[in-house]
């Protein structure tokens, strides 16, 4: 291995000397959490702590590093750049991908317990020794082929309300039993819910502490990337491989915690912070907005806003469009949208959501109108149509590898052709774009076949499925414009991001607005809807934080409603404290 000062050197050059990344890299403190906003390098700093602790010896000989990250992507994104960088730290030493996977295991949450369950499920029933021929299931869609008890189907309920709800006791008084029944009622069945692929591996270690341990004493260090999503049984599950000896290097922000709706808890950082003695570190540089002035302020402004400060000095002025009606919004939109496609610019449209949204289906009518071709990426994590396009993809899947322990071109164009001729004759748009990102997908199966050993290729393949990861390439689609939700494309960004229907009552949504004592007076953060605005505030921060160049914001005094069209005032968001309207445009 390379004396630390040699990696030092080259690491710091690769940082161009950025101190507060170094000083995570390379920090003697053994547990740290560090909040990283947006564009501030976070990733980057996470793959050269790997790295560094690879390249210097720094993980004992029969330890390993363990990286969790919210997104499948993200995990093996994180494999590939360290692979890629090791060789820059290593010269003309001897390397390979094996080292990298002796020393570090990349994967989420349910990635890592359904290897977990594979290798030892058969300790809590013999019928999971078959675990990959398994469809997975939602709690919510159990089949009808499986009876369950009215009790036994109050218990399932309650282990979903108790993650939605970052319930502790309701989970530690339903998971037992919650156990039990997926261990009776449902493998027997060949299916496993997605959240007892987790459930079962903490009964396993509950049931046999000797292997607990085994993997408590294999980590040795570990590093978890986007903490602020996890949910409540990636927080049981975190908590027990934590031993007292355990180095921990935890990543996140706050404010862009914006799946509170399926159970990211609340204030998790300062939670854990404390819970395991953690130094907090905060990387403040923002390099994505470095050379544009009025975004770099707009990110202070909101982040100030998040904590209620009341001395915001500096005024942020960005592109607001105000317009009278939701037809002129449209028309500026589309007008926007037409120069950059002139000047070979990309642009995003943002949407916070498409249910009940008559103003979005306009603008897709008025796009088709002017045969302005587009993507569509009007979906979220729990849209059906997206749920139940990985899960009937997956199924497939499973079926093209069989008992194979190889997947090649062949496989793979035969499983794609089988996918677009069972959704190619469904009019959805959804689908039509959810096949586009499969072909994506494959192809950059191609781009990385000699980068990773089969066996890793293969599960990178089934981990992207069962954890709905398809969203993730639609940064590899061709069209010019995407209209996306916002959810759909956190983690991804644009050199022109439009921020669409910025009004009352829809972003923020209904039940903030309709909660809010202050509505109509400026609202900003006030405190009896206080936990609401925040998340309101995530999913704007998440929005704005997509662009790499240009940001517009835009309103109407108009929307479309169900039964005719409303007048509406513009969103309190845009009446944060810093924001201000040198730049607003009326029209």
């Amino acid at each position: 291995m390379l004396k630390s000062n040699d990696v030092l050197t080259k690491i710091s050059n690769i940082h161009n000397g950025d101190k507060s990344q170094l000083s995570v890299i390379t920090s003697e403190n053994p547990r740290m959490i560090i909040e990283a906003s947006a564009g501030s390098g976070k990733t980057k700093t996470l793959i050269s702590s790997v790295a560094y602790n690879i390249a210097t010896g720094l993980i004992q000989s029969t330890k390993k590093i363990l990286a969790l990250t919210f997104s499948v992507n993200a995990a093996y994104k994180i494999k590939k750049d360290v692979i890629e960088q090791l060789p820059i730290l290593f010269e003309d030493n001897d390397f390979s991908d094996t080292l990298v996977s002796k020393k570090i295991l990349v994967s989420n949450y349910h990635g890592l317990c359904r290897k977990i369950l594979g290798l030892y499920g058969f300790k809590l029933s013999d019928i999971l020794t078959s675990l990959n021929e398994f469809n997975i299931i939602d709690d919510k869609k159990i089949p009808n082929e499986i009876t369950l008890l009215d009790d036994e189907k109050e218990i399932i309920k309650n282990i979903i309300d108790s993650i939605s709800d970052a319930d502790i006791q309701k989970m530690n008084n339903n998971i037992e039993k919650y156990n039990e029944i997926i261990l009776t009622k449902i493998v027997s069945h060949k299916y496993i819910t997605y959240n007892s692929i987790i459930t079962l591996v903490i009964e396993l270690f509950k049931r046999y502490p000797i292997l607990l341990k085994q993997y408590q004493n294999l980590f040795e260090l570990i590093i978890v990337d986007e903490y602020q999503d996890t949910n409540l049984l990636g927080y049981i599950l975190l908590k027990m491989l934590i031993t007292d000896k355990t180095r921990l290097l935890f990543f996140g922000d706050p404010l862009q915690r914006i799946y509170g709706f399926i159970g990211a808890i609340p204030n998790i950082m300062d939670i854990t912070k404390e819970k395991f003695n953690m130094k907090k570190i905060v990387l403040e540089q923002n390099y994505r907005f470095k050379d544009n002035p009025e975004l770099l302020k707009l990110d202070r402004v909101i982040r100030l806003n998040s904590i209620n400060s009341p001395n915001i000095q500096e005024i942020s002025n960005p592109n607001i469009i105000c317009s009278n009606n939701y037809d002129s919004e449209y028309t500026w939109i589309i007008s926007k949208v037409l120069e950059n496609i002139s000047s070979n610019i990309n642009s995003t449209i943002l949407v916070k959501s498409l249910n009940n949204n008559f103003n979005t289906q306009y603008l897709l009518s008025k796009l088709k109108e002017r045969d302005i071709p587009f993507f569509y990426a009007l979906f979220t994590d729990e849209s059906e149509e997206y749920i139940l396009f990985h899960e009937y993809s997956y199924k497939e899947l499973k079926k093209s590898i069989k008992d194979k322990k190889v997947v090649n071109k062949k496989i793979l164009e035969k499983f794609y052709s089988s996918i677009t001729l069972y959704y190619q004759s469904i009019s959805n748009p959804i689908y039509s774009s959810l096949l586009i990102l499969l072909r994506k997908f494959i192809d950059s199966i191609y781009d990385i076949y000699s980068k990773y050993r089969m066996e890793d290729l293969i599960n990178f393949i089934y981990d992207v499925l069962e954890n709905k990861g398809l969203k993730q390439y639609i940064n590899k689609i061709d069209e010019k414009l995407i209209i996306a939700t916002i959810h759909a494309y956190k983690g991804l960004e644009s050199e022109c991001i439009i921020v669409a229907d910025l009004e009352s009552y829809n972003f923020p949504g209904y039940y903030t607005c309709s909660n809010c004592s202050e509505f109509g007076n400026g609202c900003r953060i006030c405190g009896a809807t206080e936990k609401q605005f925040l998340e309101e505030l995530s999913v704007f921060y998440v929005a704005i934080t997509r662009a790499k160049k240009d940001l517009y914001l835009t309103y109407s005094l108009t929307q479309r409603q169900k039964y005719g069209v409303k007048n509406c005032n513009k969103s309190c968001l845009l009446n944060l404290y810093g924001i201000g309207n040198e730049n607003l445009i009326k029209i």
